[in-house]
């Protein structure tokens, strides 16, 4: 697959790899990735409760998606799906699409397109570009009594029949905290799905993982690699191993130890390997601005005797601590420099990626497009509102989803959340700019992670620049 193209490590070294607590810059993304980093996001919001320590969901969520992409036959790098698990969104997305640069113009290669219910996504359906949109792949999700993700089915288009076609399938476990357990992937061999490979998580009493554990199958569940984790007095990662499974027995093959400033940030990350001894393997430093932003990271690879640069990445950001440019410089084993540049919406979200690599000048490579919408749906056919309203919820009370209609007399920044009783903010279902005109939104009964509430008497309010309405609603389970 094209999308497969420039990333340097395997899906297979990514789940060693996933001990790499990093909340480094984003890489360059590759057309289709983002179907990985959606999935990513979702296990992110649906299938780790709010509780558990963001390190320890960050960690779940990208092995599960490091996983998924090992059964996508996708390759990336965990660097660019853990910068995108501290991406604030303020939108659901409704489309992706990705471009290469022909000398002259833009050329389309792949577009996705996203539905949902509620606030879960429903479906992910993409196409390639050959002269005309052709099928590609299409994934449904499916969800459990508590909101969590259920389990995720891949299809495939058949040219022949004109068809969708099972091609693979993720299923999720949960214990009775609502943590993920195990996630096993599956393939459809014609006739059913049999399992191919899955993971094993365990928690500590605080909830932050303790280990991860890769199986494949081979007539048996069979270990692969075990990643076991310790954390120091702040609850941050300080050291991570992982082991091979090989000839009965758990074999130490690496470890990743990482040093935190005062502010906790990651300063220095250290990679051994283990052979009779701890050897010297490889190691990032980081910098940060005054900000708090990360504008430099370097990486070396341990060379004999001595510590070798590898790469000089720098990193620019906006007022509101958003990466805007990434420069990279390779050094080793050859000298090239590429740049990344973003564009963002008011909101934050991620709009534009623009790539360009250096050869005397700077030269486009690669572009990707993303648009994003709320939930809400515009009513045609109904007269323009001479005022801001917000009418009362139907049906109320409700089991499992209510409708809230509004109007908006001019455009403007629209903001509708839930509230409980105790004045905690429970789900934000609004936050985008609309136009004139009534509009309808839903709420499914979940909080921000996704997860039933409980029944009860909620708020609802509508915020709309100095006009803010508050209406009440009850949930009846």
């Amino acid at each position: 697959m094209k999308r497969n193209a420039l990333f340097a490590v395997v899906a297979a070294v990514v789940l060693a790899c996933c001990t790499m607590n990093s909340f480094a810059h984003a890489a360059k993304l590759q057309p289709g990735d983002s179907k990985i980093i959606d999935f990513m996001l979702r296990v992110l919001e649906h299938s780790t409760p709010a509780n558990m320590p963001i390190e320890s969901r960050i960690n779940v969520a990208v092995a599960a998606a490091a996983l998924q992409a090992q059964a996508m036959g996708v390759q990336l790098d965990r660097a660019t799906l853990e910068s995108f698990a501290v991406r604030p969104q303020a939108f659901f997305p409704t489309s992706d699409t990705s471009y290469l640069w022909t000398g002259a113009a833009w050329q389309f290669t792949e577009h996705g397109t996203y539905t949902y219910v509620g606030s879960k996504v429903n479906t992910y359906f993409s196409q390639f570009w050959i002269g005309s949109w052709e099928n590609y792949e299409l994934s449904t999700w499916g969800y459990n009594g508590p909101g969590t993700i259920a389990s995720i089915l891949f299809q495939t288009w058949d040219t022949d029949s004109s068809a969708w076609a099972n091609s693979a399938r993720s299923v999720m476990t949960y214990d009775g905290s609502n943590r993920l357990t195990v996630m096993e992937s599956q393939s459809w061999n014609g006739a059913d799905f049999a399992g191919t490979a899955r993971i094993l998580y365990t928690y500590d009493g605080s909830s932050r993982v303790e280990t991860v554990i890769t199986q494949e199958w081979t007539g048996a569940w069979s270990n692969v690699t075990r990643t076991t984790y310790t954390y120091n007095g702040a609850g941050l990662e300080s050291q991570s191993v992982v082991d091979n499974y090989f000839g009965g027995n758990w074999l130490t093959t690496y470890r990743w130890t990482s040093t935190y400033d005062g502010s906790n940030r990651l300063t220095l990350r250290v990679r051994e390997f283990y052979n009779t001894f701890w050897n010297n393997d490889a190691k990032s430093e980081y910098d940060y601005n005054g900000s708090g932003d990360n504008t430099l990271q370097r990486d070396y690879l341990w060379l004999t005797s001595d510590w070798a640069l590898t790469d000089v990445d720098t990193m620019k950001y906006d007022g509101s601590h958003r990466l805007t440019q990434t420069v990279y410089n390779n050094i080793l084993p050859f000298a090239n420099v590429s740049r990344t540049d973003n564009a963002y919406d008011g909101s934050g979200n991620l709009v534009e990626e623009i790539s360009a690599a250096f050869s005397g000048t700077w030269i486009n490579t690669d572009r990707y497009v993303f648009v994003y919408t709320s939930l809400a749906s515009k009513i045609e056919g109904e007269p323009l509102p001479a005022d801001f309203s917000l009418w009362q919820n139907h049906p109320n009370p409700f089991n499992p989803t209510t409708t809230i209609r509004y109007s908006l007399s001019r455009p403007h920044l629209v903001q509708i959340e839930v509230y409980n009783v105790l004045g905690q903010l429970v789900s934000t279902l609004e936050n985008s700019e609309q136009g004139v005109g009534v509009y309808e939104t839903t709420w499914d009964g979940t909080n921000a992670n996704g997860q039933d509430v409980a029944s009860g008497v909620y708020f609802y309010r509508l915020k709309a620049g100095e006009f803010v309405q508050t209406r009440k609603m009850v949930l009846s389970r």
